[in-house]
């Protein structure tokens, strides 16, 4: 199937003989070629190799109800030195019965295959080069137009080049040999790679997309972790080429660094084919891999002869795959404009010559996030409270975030005593614990803030573990929800604020409030309550001791009044 692919890819008509019935669609004598295309870069021109007598013709013009003859068959204006072509054409398998004396109908009886059409054409187009400057007609498709025509003078067998405007254009050319007998019709056909990036959303793992599960344009990621990205391109019709070039090109923001030992290349029939059963390509033989002296980019590879490895021609090679993971570093972009990864492929683009194709770019972004935390009293919200302190856990508890220098996320360690529970650890044994990893974060002097930043979207435990001095501690962690509003995206078209719209924060059992997504934070207050205190002089208590002082004299009094009375009676 796919040498059939690539046999119509090359070749609009396959047979050329001295005398050939086709089709035709209007009558001898009014010649045009019309192709069908709507991209404006194109030029197409058109140079008479053989011309005749155009002769016959029955029925009423429509396709298979006339016949339609080129015969007494000679070099037509666009071919030059002859004598040069005869030379170079009978060293070529299927040309060797040839002859300085051979004439144009000789050499048109003998391409009856497409192998045979195919050699003819490297020749003309050769070096040095066969075909003259004289040209039979031109065309360009306009803007909004669907096609564009080349008006001619006569019938015969013509070449149709195709050129395309500016360096790196997204489309690719193709020759084409083309019979005009009357008005002709062609659609230009031919092949083009393309390639699509993904990066890997764990919290997407059960969506099904055509790349695998999980497999996104966007995600969210903690700083330090391991991003899993994924390229595929799709492999062209080289049919024609000499010396197929293909370079993916993969740049990096700064807050991405590659892990160049994780990359791997793959070739595939399918997108989403399972890769653990599949055999990487080898490094320095089938690509190339280049990370520096590339510009701005942080890797490239470079596939060249694609159309001579078996590797890339087998009937059931349809893309190739490319896997890599890229940790999220510590000058990751918190919130807009996240941190991108794009992706574009430069290809061979003309069979004839060294153009260059260059596929637009396609784009991924890693989105993290900033939690902003500020101690205040408990009565009033405005009195900002210094020297809280507080640890960041992962939901189960098992786990706590430690902090660099910079107060962003640096990894998750496990807690002292390997435990989740609030009360097992003591703060004894967190500042034991910071001194060999930095977790826990202090509410400042003056604003009362502290925070973390560089997190993913999820859930997590705050917990105080010292309360500022005078107020009591808190003795439950909160439960804390980051939710950034990605989600499922296929089509991303490199705007980060056209997928990160919304970013909250839910406490316990509030509802969640509003985040600034330009700044990628959540901010949460964190109220104390100022712990119990002695009673002052001339307080409730003081009066209470006072009655109950009173109450004892008095009864004191009574009694030893009554003890006096009642040992007087007895002297009686």
């Amino acid at each position: 199937m796919k040498k059939l692919k690539k046999l119509a890819a090359a070749l609009l008509s396959l047979a050329m003989t001295a005398m050939l019935a086709v089709p035709a669609f209007a009558q001898a004598g009014d010649y045009s070629i019309t192709i069908s295309n709507t991209n404006a870069n194109h030029t197409y021109t058109a140079y008479q190799i053989f011309k005749g007598d155009v002769s016959g013709g029955t029925g009423d013009g429509t396709t298979g109800n006339s016949t339609y003859l080129l015969s007494n068959i000679e070099w037509g204006s666009g071919v030059q030195n002859i004598s040069g072509l005869l030379t170079a054409l009978k060293t070529q398998a299927g040309f060797t019965s040839l002859t300085d004396q051979s004439t144009a109908a000789d050499v048109a009886k003998l391409l009856d295959s497409a192998a045979d059409l195919e050699t003819f054409l490297t020749v003309l187009n050769g070096t040095p080069g066969y075909l003259s400057s004289t040209a039979a007609g031109t065309a360009t498709p306009g803007a909004g137009m669907t096609a564009c025509t080349i008006n001619l003078t006569e019938g015969g067998y013509y070449l149709v080049k195709d050129s395309l405007a500016g360096e790196t254009p997204d489309d690719f050319v193709s020759d084409y040999i083309v019979q005009v007998l009357g008005q002709e019709t062609m659609a230009p056909k031919g092949d083009k790679p393309t390639v699509e990036k993904k990066v890997y959303e764990e919290s997407l793992s059960a969506a099904t997309t055509d790349w695998g599960n999980g497999y996104n344009d966007v995600a969210d990621y903690d700083i330090g972790d391991a991003v899993p990205f994924k390229i595929v391109a799709s492999i062209p019709d080289m049919t024609g080429y000499n010396g197929y070039e293909f370079v993916i090109t993969d740049t990096l923001s700064n807050g991405l660094t590659l892990a160049e030992d994780t990359l791997q290349v793959y070739v595939t029939a399918a997108k989403d084919t399972a890769l653990d059963a599949l055999t990487p390509l080898s490094a320095g033989t089938d690509y190339t891999l280049a990370t520096t002296d590339i510009g701005d980019a942080s890797f490239t590879l470079t596939f060249e002869n694609m159309e001579e490895n078996e590797d890339f021609t087998a009937s059931d090679d349809n893309y190739i795959i490319v896997t890599y993971t890229a940790t999220l570093n510590e000058n990751a972009e918190i919130g807009l404009d996240g941190n991108p990864n794009e992706v574009d492929l430069t290809y061979s683009n003309d069979p004839n010559g060294k153009g260059k194709g260059k596929t637009p770019k396609d784009y991924v972004v890693v989105f993290t996030y900033e939690l902003d935390g500020t101690k205040v009293d408990g009565k009033n919200t405005e009195t900002k409270l210094k020297d809280a302190e507080f640890v960041l856990l992962n939901n189960a508890g098992t786990q706590v975030a430690k902090i660099d220098s910079n107060g962003k996320f640096d990894g998750w360690v496990n807690v002292p005593d390997g435990s989740g529970d609030a009360g097992a650890i003591t703060y004894g044994d967190w500042t034991t614990f910071n001194q060999t990893h930095k977790v826990i974060m202090t509410s400042a002097e003056t604003s009362g803030s502290f925070g973390i930043s560089g997190l993913d979207e999820g859930a997590y435990l705050l917990r105080e573990i010292k309360a500022p001095e005078g107020y009591n501690l808190i003795k439950n962690d909160q439960t804390l929800v980051i939710a950034a509003s990605t989600g499922e995206v296929q089509n991303y078209n490199g705007t980060a604020s056209s997928v990160l719209t919304t970013l909250t924060l839910k406490v316990g059992e509030e509802e969640p409030k509003a985040g600034n997504v330009a700044d990628g934070t959540v901010a949460i207050e964190v109220p104390n309550n100022a712990g119990a205190t002695l009673p002052e002089t001339g307080g409730v208590g003081t009066t209470i001791f006072f009655v109950l002082g009173g109450v004892m004299l008095l009864g004191a009094g009574i009694l030893l009044t009554v003890r006096i009375r009642m040992k007087a009676t007895n002297r009686q």
